[in-house]
């Protein structure tokens, strides 16, 4: 389980090289506050508190990281409610991270396909990870999410008129 900073850090890597990340935790179970002498910046939202909305300015964070909620509680929680919830955390911050996709009984979420589609058709990017040391046996699956996208400039050719 993901009770503690050491294992939020170690299975979502965590960038050390980044100094001021500003990250909103949201775990579906218990968390001590978070270590002020850390690199990082954590704001700790304990579900449900805030979801499927959330009160925080657009882009406010770097990353939000979701840990044993979305999916984990899926038979209580429904399809909709982990779109919406996914997308706020979108919106308020740049990148988004959830983990395990698994369900709480061990089988894999039945929202997770439904879910990425509909986000997808919302224009958010959607990768699903390995992680390299899962806390338990089968969730080594962790879901990336982001909002921004690649704007591409077309030069004007000159012409002969030019």
């Amino acid at each position: 389980m993901l009770n503690s900073w050491e294992k939020i850090e170690k299975v979502f890597q965590l960038p050390s090289t980044r100094t001021g990340l500003k990250t909103l935790v949201c775990s579906g179970k218990a968390l001590p506050p978070p270590n002020p002498a850390g690199q990082h910046t954590f704001t700790l939202l304990s579900p449900p508190y805030g979801l499927p909305e959330l009160g925080y300015k657009n882009q406010a964070f770097n990353l939000a990281l979701c840990s044993q909620f979305l999916f984990w509680y899926s038979d209580l929680l429904s399809e909709d409610f982990h779109v919406t919830s996914l997308m706020a955390f979108c919106r308020v911050a740049t990148e988004v991270q959830i983990y395990p996709l698994i369900e709480r009984f061990g089988k894999p979420s039945l929202h997770l396909g439904n879910v990425l589609q509909r986000l997808q058709e919302h224009g958010i990017g959607a990768e699903v990870k390995s992680i390299a040391q899962p806390i338990q046996g089968s969730d080594n699956g962790l879901l990336r999410l982001w909002t921004e996208t690649c704007t591409v400039k077309i030069k004007k050719e000159k012409t002969a008129a030019s």
